[in-house]
């Protein structure tokens, strides 16, 4: 069983590796973003600051932060960002972008969701985490870890792929490449896992219809469903993302 987590690991590691290499031999970015990615994760991060409710200032860590995309956004609102990812590739080039941009409080380093152990206990104001502990095989691991380095009174932010959301099931009928090693949640078990690592207060939103392949020319369309699906108590209940706030009392 180890041995399949190991290589669980290993194989994320070099999808993610592989995609920011790229970048760092000059042949191309790491990843194109249309106007439909940019708005979701806009909206991500939106309903993450909301549900946060981080301190101004705060030091924040961000777990599979890849290239910096929530990173950086929220080091320009004021926070002390470290980055975290499993991928050397995507740190480095995070850190390069960083330095080119002269961004201070603003730090990247390779790490393991599951083992947080160069970070100190109580360490962090608040800790997002965005399309990553869904890839984690042993998620109530990392939400004991997550516990530990939040600060007391602090949150952690964490989005999941919502399993009853019919785009999931769609996807590979869509010619959409399979992710290794994904799972999807329901709000119930999610409540459930946060309860068991010791959380208190826990928040759920869910949110966005919109997927990131979404064409530029039906993103008004989808952010009307967006709009109308996220205020329906049933139909919300099929949205893609569920949004986790939780407390460390």
């Amino acid at each position: 069983m180890q041995d399949l987590h190991d290589r669980a690991k290993v194989e994320i590691q070099a999808r993610y590796d592989r995609m920011a290499k790229a970048e760092l031999t000059g042949a191309g970015s790491f990843e194109p973003v249309g106007r439909a990615k940019h708005y979701f994760r806009a909206r991500k991060l939106q309903a993450a600051l909301a549900l946060g409710s981080f301190p101004a200032g705060g030091r924040l860590l961000e777990i599979g932060c890849s290239v910096g995309q929530f990173s950086f956004p929220l080091a320009r609102l004021g926070y002390q960002v470290c980055g975290m990812d499993l991928s050397s590739n995507s740190v480095e080039v995070a850190t390069q972008r960083a330095q080119a941009q002269e961004l201070t409080g603003l730090t990247f380093v390779v790490g393991d969701a599951e083992l947080l152990s160069r970070f100190p206990t109580d360490g962090f104001d608040g800790i997002v985490s965005f399309s990553t502990l869904r890839y984690v095989n042993n998620l109530s691991n990392a939400l004991v870890e997550v516990y530990r380095v939040l600060k007391p009174g602090a949150r952690a932010v964490i989005d999941f792929p919502n399993r009853w959301c019919p785009w999931f099931y769609l996807k590979p009928w869509l010619g959409s490449e399979p992710h290794p090693h994904d799972h999807w949640f329901s709000e119930g078990a999610l409540r459930k896992l946060f309860a068991q690592a010791g959380f208190r207060d826990v928040q759920v939103r869910h949110l966005l219809f919109t997927p990131t392949v979404a064409p530029d020319r039906a993103l008004r369309v989808f952010q009307g469903m967006d709009w109308i699906g996220e205020r329906l108590p049933l139909v919300r209940r099929l949205a893609g993302i569920i949004m986790v706030g939780a407390r460390k009392p």
